[in-house]
Parts: structure tokens; sequence; C-alpha cells
């Protein structure tokens, strides 16, 4: 250290300094270089006992200080094991297990509380209660319409959705609609659109759904009218279930499956009671055809029994802003006499750090029908009986969906219908969507139909949807 060097020197210098005092001819000096050797030596001590203090401070400081760095690392080392665990729970997708977890530490915390929190949905003993309107009026230049020159609600959904324990969670949506009839008056109708309990928390990923609900056949069946980006049904969902979503009670059983390539791959099937389908609108029905004196398929589907359907899905990351949607579905009557296919594709593509969204949806169907009617012929000893004939039907809906800004909205599509004995029929929309809020906007929309009966329309329709509550807020993906 530098103070065994000072003293070292020191020594060295003392020897020196007593050997040249005694030398000859300076013995009258030595008294006071001894006086001065002994003040340096008293200064030195001093120096050495300041550095001694000195060097015991610095010590004790550096021992405070590695003591504070290993608690340090040691926070940092519970740190970085909490955001592993994060992370684990995110690669899991384990949300539902979470908001499980959630409810039982709000159910612990309840004592505390006099009353829900405030902007929690549904508070702490509450379900979640939503009310969406759907409000459509119609102007066309066909006099078979009967929805031209009508303002109606055409949809009031009452959902009801809470989790009845951690990882079961119940639905049920109740909506009253309207629908013209012949003569021009308008009927009111109410119906449960869903009432289903769903278990989501099951082993080995598996989650089931029990009781009434929208099946999950192609992209759009699935999805409340209201959260869709057009203002109508395309025509081959109007054709094969009529000019409602298709519902039906029953079961379905859904799971992910674990792949290389850890892209969302998802695979259901259920089984349902095959409810009969509502009709849809007279006037849509009106214009289709017969040749060959037989009836094709005019829809919606009469499954005639049981149902059963199957669905799987893949959704494809092609960048950080891209991705691409595909999905196929098939349902089948419980004697095969009616099967339907349906295939969809959908592309989207995001704007970073903006509201700028393009959507490119397409849907294809194709139906297999075995028709049971009797066609009797022109003259009475020729008849037809239809069940000997299949009839096949497909159609298709392109739809490119361009979102602006948070805001405003705008699109296209293109939809078809076709099949055996019937003339095909299409239509091209165009629209234009304001957001006020993420659950109310405005809707206006311009269609030209090619119909089957080789009429064309031109038809203005002007939507409005309002709703409170969480099923109101608009839908992203």
């Amino acid at each position: 250290m530098r103070w065994h060097r000072c003293a070292f020197l020191l020594r060295l210098s003392v020897a020196l300094l007593v050997a040249w005092v005694v030398s000859p001819g300076q013995a009258e000096e030595s008294g006071d270089l001894k006086a001065e050797l002994e003040k340096l030596k008293t200064e030195f001590e001093q120096i050495k006992t300041s550095y001694e203090a000195r060097i015991r401070a610095l010590e004790e400081k550096v021992s405070t200080q590695e003591a504070l760095k290993a608690t340090i690392e040691a926070k940092q080392k519970e740190i970085q094991a909490l955001n592993d665990k994060v992370v684990e729970l995110k690669k899991r997708g384990d949300v539902e297990g979470l908001a499980g977890r959630v409810e039982r530490l709000e159910e612990a915390e309840a004592p505390r509380h006099k009353a829900a929190p405030v902007g929690a949905y549904g508070g702490l003993m509450n379900p979640d209660i939503s009310l969406v309107v759907d409000v459509k009026g119609l102007l066309s230049d066909t006099e078979t319409n009967p929805l031209d020159e009508k303002i109606m609600l055409e949809h009031a959904e009452l959902a009801i959705q809470s989790y009845l324990w951690p990882g079961i969670r119940g639905d049920f949506i109740g909506a009253i609609g309207q629908h013209p009839e012949d003569g021009g008056a308008i009927h009111t109708h109410t119906e449960i659109e869903e009432g289903h309990v769903s278990f989501l928390d099951l082993p080995a990923n598996f989650q089931l759904q029990v009781g009434r609900k929208l099946l999950d056949f192609g992209r759009l069946n699935s999805i409340h009218p209201h959260h869709w980006a057009i203002p109508d049904t395309p025509l081959p969902l109007l054709r094969l279930f009529g000019d409602h979503s298709w519902y039906d009670d029953g079961f379905q059983v859904s799971t992910l499956i674990p792949n290389p390539w850890d892209v969302y791959l998802k695979v259901q099937g259920g089984v349902w009671n095959g409810r009969a389908l509502g009709e849809a609108e007279d006037h849509e029905h009106e214009h289709a055809a017969v040749e060959n004196n037989v009836l094709g398929f005019q829809g919606p589907v009469d499954w005639g029994g049981r149902v059963y359907t199957a669905r799987a899905s893949v959704d494809l990351p092609l960048s950080d802003d891209t991705n691409l949607m595909t999905g196929y579905s098939l349902a089948g009557g419980e004697g095969g006499e009616s099967v339907v296919h349906g295939a969809d594709l959908t592309l989207v593509h995001r704007w970073p750090q903006s509201y700028r969204r393009i959507r490119w949806q397409n849907e294809f169907f194709f139906g297999d029908f075995e028709l049971a009617e009797e066609q009797e012929l022109e003259h009475e000893h020729e008849h037809n009986r239809i069940g000997e004939y299949d009839a096949d039907a497909w159609g298709l809906y392109s739809l490119l969906q361009l979102t602006l800004s948070k805001y405003w909205e705008t699109g296209a599509r293109y939809d078809r219908w076709d099949g055996d004995y019937l003339e095909a029929e299409w239509g091209a929309t165009a629209f234009l969507s304001y957001y006020f809020t993420h659950s109310m906007y405005v809707r206006p929309s311009y269609r030209y139909s090619e119909l089957a009966d080789g009429e064309d329309e031109h038809a203005f329709m002007l939507q409005f949807v309002w709703g409170l509550g969480p099923h109101a807020h608009r839908l992203e993906d």
C-alpha cells in the first residue's frame, strides 16, 4: 500500500540524515536536526492515522455497496422470473384462466365493497347486460320488394352474459325483429338467438358449448349482423339459411391443435337438432325460375332431422402487419339427403401506427340436396318425382373493406347464387360507414341486383345501429 512505501522512504531518509549528522563538521547542527526529525516523525504519524481512518471508511462503504448490489441482483432475478411466467401464460393463451382467477380475487375482496367498482362490466355479482338496436330504411325501384319505402326495426337484441364459475361462462341473447308480410303489413316477432353455457377450461385444452347458439359455419354466420361490415345478408347465406343467421340447439366441442409451425389451428365439431330454418323474405322467392318442369333448390335448407357440423380454421401471420385466415366448414343432415360445404379465405393488412386497414373476405358454398317434392308436368299422364333428382347449388360472395380512419370505413361486395334448374342471380353492393363511437354507426349503401326472373333492381338502404353495453362494441381482428 501507499503508506508502506512512505514509511520505507521515511526510514531511509532518517538513516541518511543520521549518518550525515554524525559526520565531521556537522556536530553543532545535530541537535537541531534531531528536533526537526522528531517533528517530521510526529507529522507522519498523524498522516498515517488519518489515512488508516479513511481506508477503514472506504472499506465499510465498499462493503455496504456490495450488499446493496446483491439485493438489487436478487430483485432483478425475481422480476425476470415474473416476466418469464407472464410470457409463458401468454404463449399458452390462458386468458380465460386468468379471468377466472381475477374473478376469484374479486369475490375474495367483495366484503370490502358496498357497490360494484365504477366502470367494471357487471361489477362483482351482476352480469353484463347489453342492448343493440338495428334500424333500416329501403328505397327500391321494383314494386315486388315489400321493403320499399319502409323504415323498420330490423333487429333489437338484449344480451345477458357473465361467468357462472371460473372457466364457465353463460350467454343469453334474445331478439325482437320486424319483417313485411303480404299486403304490406309489418309483422313483429321475438326469438331466442343464443342461450348456451361454455366450459372453457376442460382438460387437454378442450372447450364445450351446450345450448342454443349461432353455428360456426363459415366466417360470417357466427357473428351477429350488427357487427357485420355490410348492411345486408349475402345471397348464399340468404338462400341457404334464410334472412336470419343460422342458429340451432345442441352442443359443440372445439380445441386448438398444437403444431410445429406455432400457428393458430382450431377444429370444431357439433351435433344439433336440425331446427327448421326461417323462410327468406317472400319477394326473394318470387324470382325463382322453373326449368325442365323441375323445381331446383330454393332454400332455406330443410335438414329433416339432426344436423352434424364440423369446421377447421387456420390463422397464418404473413408479417407483423398482414395475416391470412382460411377455413373449411361442413354440415350434413342425419340421413345424408342434404350436405353443405363452405370454404372461406380472408386477407387482412394493417398500416402501422394507424387506424387504416384493408380486408378482403371471401366465402364459397356448395350444396347437394335431395328434393322430395312431386312436380306435375303439362300432361296428366306425365309426372316426375323430384325426390329422384339431386339438385346441386352453389354461391359465393367477395367483400373488400377499407378502414380509412377511426371513424370512416368503406367497401364493396359481389355475391352470386346459382344451381340446377334455376337461373343465376347476382348483386353488387357499395357502402360507406361512419362510426360515432364503437357502439353507434350509420351506414348508407347502394345495391344493384339481377334477379332469377331476369328483372334488375336498384336499391338504396340506410342503416343505423346503436347499442349499450359490451356486446354492442365494435369487433376487431
